[in-house]
């Protein structure tokens, strides 16, 4: 499902040639095109890029832009049809990561620009944001550090990476 939906999305909002295929992958992996997939939903929203498809413990696809106006846009996996959208007003939107937590499922969000990483819950409320991590004299500054992509483990800590420069762990 998941390789589907994610594959779904890249045809949808670029041109890539192979999206005219009937079925692509080998294995496991096999994607089957829907045309038009998302298309409408999509149309009432604005998007700048796509950095990130997530799908959650209810079977939505979680599609991350940079756009400030629509960082996060909900679409039923299934039909593609637009269920939400929200901002968490960040225009370096870059990786989201979901992550259940006991009962709940958060998102991490980096943002290049802003110099940041936040957690946020699916709709959008800011549980925490973890700023430049100036204490540890890893960045000369705050626009030195760029976090793109959040890794986590099961002991609730996480690794942030910083995919232009320099990637350190934060708890």
């Amino acid at each position: 499902m998941i390789h589907r939906v994610v594959f779904f999305v890249a045809c949808l909002l670029t041109a890539i040639p192979a999206c005219a295929e009937d079925a692509l992958g080998q294995g496991e992996f096999r994607y089957r095109i829907v045309p038009g997939w998302g298309r409408e939903a999509l149309a009432q929203v604005s998007v700048k890029n796509g950095h990130a498809v997530a799908i959650d413990g209810q079977g939505r696809l979680l599609f991350l832009t940079d756009d400030a106006k629509n960082n996060v846009i909900i679409l039923d996996a299934k039909t593609g049809a637009l269920i939400k959208q929200w901002t968490a007003r960040m225009p370096g939107a870059h990786g989201m990561s979901l992550v259940r937590e006991g009962e709940r499922e958060v998102l991490f969000i980096t943002d290049t620009q802003l110099h940041e990483v936040r957690k946020l819950t699916l709709d959008g409320e800011e549980l925490a944001v973890f700023p430049w991590p100036e204490k540890a004299k890893l960045h000369a500054d705050a626009k030195e550090y760029r976090p793109s992509k959040t890794i986590h483990f099961p002991n609730g800590e996480f690794a942030v990476f910083d995919g232009y420069g320099k990637t350190r762990a934060q708890k």
